[in-house]
């Protein structure tokens, strides 16, 4: 969590805390959704940490939900995705875009009662005397005059923060790099990309000529600085102050001694970025086993993963699917089996009258189970178009789920299952998972 001494007082004034730049608020169930959340893992594009996620999807032996693996909340700015205890989030391009998702992220997991997290960025980036594909671990990192701090202009006035890098975080990721060629060194962190980094490259006329610029590159090496990038002075910088552990560690795609130009070939950048992505991922490994973080991702994908009762709902569910259901006009039957606390099943299938009126097997079923007085514990639902198999599971309209919402509070733990004919399955073990943000009797109580 982030230090008390820095937490912001007025976010409490706040009605509603819109994270706007991920599409979240913390009227959402943040808790439910992200309390578990142990490791940050952010890199620049949307793309890479699309791909870092559907590895580390494979890494732990998840198999992907329906669908895929799908972006949280908003995507136009910044992609957010959730394995697990690992968020991985993009952060795109400079220490301003980067400070961004560094502050949202952060008090969306403070909203979600994170006791411990940590960031990690991962990327690329030019060397100092270091060969493309090596990785560098930052020691510290440095600003374009060699400082270890980070100047903002606040108000017309201008503020230093330290960027001291956490080190037991850094020494544990350099442990897990195995047999990856790795360095451990400072990072500069630069402005820009030309100009800023001393390139020859850009648009303009530079400031400078060749030798100055070789000869700055050198004086950055012999300080310590083994590559240049954008985006670490920023991170370590709110991280020390916040008192949040954080690392960066990147893959070098090119030697600035040898010159400006990335001229590694497509194959050649991909190998070497999987680098860096993979000392994190031995880290994770590790650090999870170590640690016993608890990974809460289970998405079940084909009913003979279904424990046996389940799969029995499943059966009853798709026999009213194919007996009862009538759908003359929408042309898509469904089928649901409720079943109660003491194990009885009732069934139901939508049905629709020659006026388009009709009703939906969930209500049906719960009815059912109403009228017997029986407490609710579990549902299936399964659906597809008339005369068509569908690999879409079948999820409650929203009448049905304000229906659930009165058969099972929120917190309460229920089973409710979304079957595709093809077998297809999806489960969520809370009405809140459901129906955000619900209205019921439990509101009428208070």
């Amino acid at each position: 969590m982030i230090a008390e001494s820095v937490q912001n007082p007025y976010l409490k004034e706040l009605d509603v805390d819109y994270l706007h730049h991920l599409g979240l608020n913390n009227t959402m169930p943040l808790k439910g959704m992200f309390g578990d959340v142990r490791y940050v893992c952010m890199s620049g594009s949307a793309d890479r940490v699309k791909n870092f996620a559907e590895q580390l999807v494979k890494e732990f032996g998840f198999e992907l939900p329906f669908g895929g693996l799908q972006p949280i909340g908003t995507k136009e700015r910044y992609s957010l995705y959730k394995v697990g205890p690992i968020l991985i989030v993009s952060h795109g391009i400079g220490a301003p875009s980067a400070s961004l998702p560094l502050n949202e992220i952060t008090k969306l997991l403070e909203h979600a009662k994170c006791p411990y997290y940590e960031y990690i960025r991962i990327g690329t980036s030019g060397s100092l005397g270091v060969e493309p594909g090596t990785v560098v671990v930052t020691s510290e990192a440095v600003n374009g005059e060699l400082k270890a701090e980070d100047e903002r202009t606040i108000f017309g006035e201008k503020v230093k923060r330290p960027t001291q890098i956490n080190r037991a975080l850094t020494e544990r990721i350099f442990a897990a790099r195995g047999d990856i060629v790795t360095v451990m060194g400072k990072t500069m962190s630069c402005d820009g990309f030309y100009e800023e980094q001393g390139r020859l490259d850009g648009a303009l006329k530079p400031l400078y000529t060749s030798e100055e610029a070789m000869a700055f590159l050198h004086k950055a090496y012999e300080a310590g600085v083994r590559n240049i990038e954008m985006e670490a002075l920023q991170i370590a910088a709110f991280c020390l102050a916040a008192g949040i552990p954080a690392a960066v560690i990147c893959t070098v795609i090119v030697n600035r001694f040898n010159g400006d130009q990335i001229t590694s070939t497509p194959e050649e950048l991909k190998k070497f970025s999987g680098n860096a992505e993979r000392i994190v991922m031995n880290y994770l490994n590790k650090d999870i086993e170590e640690k016993g973080v608890s990974i809460n991702y289970k998405p079940y994908l084909t009913v003979d993963e279904l424990p046996e009762d389940e799969q029995e709902l499943v059966r009853s569910a798709r026999e009213a699917m194919e007996t009862m259901a009538q759908s003359k006009h929408y042309r898509f039957v469904v089928g649901a089996a409720v079943q109660a606390e003491t194990g009885e099943i009732y069934v139901g299938a939508n049905g629709e009258r020659s006026n388009g009126d009709g009703i939906c097997a969930e209500r049906i079923a719960l009815a059912k189970l109403e009228g017997d007085k029986k407490k609710f514990k579990k549902i299936v639902t399964i659906g597809k178009p008339a005369g068509i198999e569908s690999s879409i599971p079948t999820a409650p309209c929203g009448r049905c789920r304000q229906a659930l919402r009165d058969f099972a509070k929120p917190g309460e733990e229920h089973r409710f299952i979304m079957v595709s004919s093809t077998g297809n399955v999806l489960v969520k073990n809370d009405i809140e998972e459901l129906l955000p943000i619900s209205f019921g009797d439990t509101n009428l109580e208070e």
